[in-house]
């Protein structure tokens, strides 16, 4: 009897590159993947590799990550886009598509954490909070930093999301990858967003304020006036800088400024880093614990005699 060799091949998962990265892509959320196809189109481009996947080598991948930083990239920026190809190189070796994964030969580049820059202080988020022209805008801001959401779960926020229990407000948020998380939030907060389902101000200019009647509960809780829709991204930004102009903040803020805000002050004040985490959603607990080391309260360097 002769011994045979039998070797295992993975079936072909797709036709070609095109439709590898359409698979890859339908993974995504509709924001990620709008962000991912950008810096895919960025790649094709820079390199000229032109959609072939089989193209992309190592020397290709860490060449044009080299030329991302003799551009001036900031190195978050260089992190994230080299991460959207490995990402990419990933999935297709990982469905048998590429023979070999180069993607790990590129290494990240090293970053400052300026969180503890981005973070204002309690003071400062109060007076931003007062820093709205409307009520819709002020009771927007409020649930932010209280429920440390990003823009996105704010915008996608319906009334039925939000439930008044008996000693807390719970909000049901969808966040990244259509992940959904549940939060809570003092009764005082969920109660002054309860007020606005019988009306709601426009966006962060002068309008006139349009009566609900009783919103339905699969409508937004914090309504654009433009069309009746909920608020976009670029609509909470707009509020956040005006309040924050209006409030004398001198800083560039920006609405995740409230969600920095929310972790480092629940830290300050005996939070859990484990309860953040879940509370923020991070899938990882190394980004939930850059806040702590953003604002440590404790150091080496205090216990020398000097």
């Amino acid at each position: 009897m002769t011994n045979a060799i039998i070797t295992t091949q993975m079936p072909a998962q797709a036709d070609n590159d095109a439709q590898v990265i359409e698979m890859w892509l339908s993974q995504k959320a509709p924001s990620t993947r709008a962000m991912y196809g950008a810096t895919l189109d960025r790649f094709w481009t820079d390199t000229g590799v032109d959609i072939k996947l089989r193209a992309i080598t190592a020397a290709v991948l860490i060449g044009w990550a080299q030329h991302l930083e003799a551009l001036g990239l900031a190195p978050r920026s260089r992190n994230r886009m080299v991460a959207t190809i490995k990402s990419l190189l990933t999935f297709a070796h990982r469905i048998g598509w590429l023979p070999l994964n180069v993607g790990v030969v590129a290494s990240s580049a090293p970053v400052s954490d300026r969180r503890v820059a981005r973070v204002m202080s309690e003071e400062e988020v109060f007076a931003l909070i007062q820093g709205a022209r409307q009520d819709r805008d002020r009771e927007l801001l409020k649930f932010m930093y209280a429920s440390g959401c990003r823009c996105s779960e704010v915008s996608a926020l319906r009334w039925c999301d939000l439930e008044r229990r008996e000693r807390a407000g719970q909000a049901v948020l969808t966040g990244k990858g259509s992940k959904i998380r549940t939060v809570l939030v003092s009764l005082a907060v969920i109660d002054d967003v309860m007020k606005l389902r019988d009306g709601a101000g426009g966006d962060d200019i002068d309008e006139v304020v349009e009566l609900r009647n009783g919103a339905g509960d699969d409508d937004p809780v914090f309504m654009s006036q433009r069309g009746g829709k909920a608020i976009t991204k670029n609509g909470i930004h707009r509020i956040v800088v005006g309040a924050a102009k209006r409030a004398g903040i001198d800083k560039a803020v920006s609405p995740h400024w409230l969600r920095h805000a929310h972790a480092s002050h629940s830290l300050d004040r005996g939070a859990k880093i484990h309860v953040l985490q879940a509370t923020l959603g991070h899938t990882s607990m190394a980004t939930t614990s850059q806040y702590v080391h953003a604002r440590p309260d404790d150091s080496s360097g205090l216990h020398l005699a000097i």
